[in-house]
């Protein structure tokens, strides 16, 4: 098997267990927070001794980097923990398609740390997304669960792409999986006093998968398939996680969303390509005048 088709097996099936990780909001009886906490305790374990049998570094240079790296720990925090609150609170489809929208929310942010401006095509693509999402609330009352969904889904995906700007920005000379394990160990630090513990050991099985095989595996399965693989092209099949989501949803939850739902998912995720093979073809070109 060649290298390229190994690379593309392993970002497959990482976006496929990413996709479904969702389903946990749901199937475990605890608040998200304490989802999270247990996942990032489980996930980080399993990392710390990945990285120390491959022998990797874990030291940051300066203060500068270790400052970044709490800082996006706590947005990785409050990212997962509103996320899996807008599941909870919602359906898995609302709240995926609201939180799908970070492509286009971290094109918006790049501008504030560089003078390049806004590209009037990324303005309408936003405006795109915002249709897509209030295509999956069928009820715009302050009493809505899909609405407050939704909103939390969009301020999860505000901080998401947030994190992955600053990550890109500043933090690239490190391994995804370094970058991901201090993260974890961030957010154990930050939630962990108000965690609970599962009360059932069919809840405790479902956060150690969780931990173990949806975070460490599924992580490091996506970082390994970079080797060989153009950003954009990982960039492009990662656009597969809300439609995994929303079929697992179906099968696993019976949560079938109607066809209008459809129809704002299938806006958001055409916005989410279009960003994923405009940007980088855009920057190419404009570097090549």
């Amino acid at each position: 098997m060649s290298p390229v088709a190994r690379s593309l097996i392993q970002v497959n099936a990482s976006v496929l267990l990413l996709g479904l990780v969702p389903l946990f909001a749901k199937l475990v009886a605890l608040p998200a927070v304490s989802i999270i906490t247990w996942r990032s305790l489980v996930g980080g374990a399993v990392l710390i001794a990945w990285l120390a049998w491959r022998r990797e570094r874990w030291h940051l240079n300066g203060w500068r980097d270790r400052w970044l790296v709490i800082l996006l720990g706590v947005l990785m925090a409050v990212h997962w923990s509103t996320y899996f609150q807008a599941i909870q609170v919602s359906t898995v489809a609302v709240a995926v398609v609201a939180m799908f929208t970070w492509p286009v929310m971290a094109v918006l942010i790049e501008p504030l740390f560089n003078a390049d401006g806004w590209h009037p095509r990324d303005l309408g693509l936003a405006v795109l997304a915002l249709v897509g999402v209030g295509l999956v609330v069928p009820d715009f009352s302050l009493a809505s669960e899909h609405l407050a969904g939704a909103l939390w889904g969009l301020g999860s995906a505000l901080l998401f792409a947030l994190r992955n700007v600053l990550y890109r920005r500043y933090l690239t000379g490190y391994s995804g999986s370094l970058m991901m394990t201090w993260q974890l160990v961030v957010i154990v630090l930050c939630l962990g006093a108000f965690a609970r513990p599962a009360e059932t050991a069919s809840d405790w099985g479902l956060l150690v998968v969780l931990g173990a095989v949806f975070t460490a595996f599924a992580h490091t399965l996506f970082v390994a398939s970079m080797q060989h693989l153009p950003a954009k092209s990982a960039g492009m099949i990662s656009c597969l996680q809300p439609v995994y989501g929303i079929v697992a949803a179906a099968v696993v939850l019976g949560e079938i969303p109607p066809g209008r739902t459809m129809i704002g998912a299938l806006l958001v995720l055409l916005v989410a390509v279009a960003e994923t093979v405009g940007v980088p073809r855009r920057r190419a070109a404009e570097a090549a005048t």
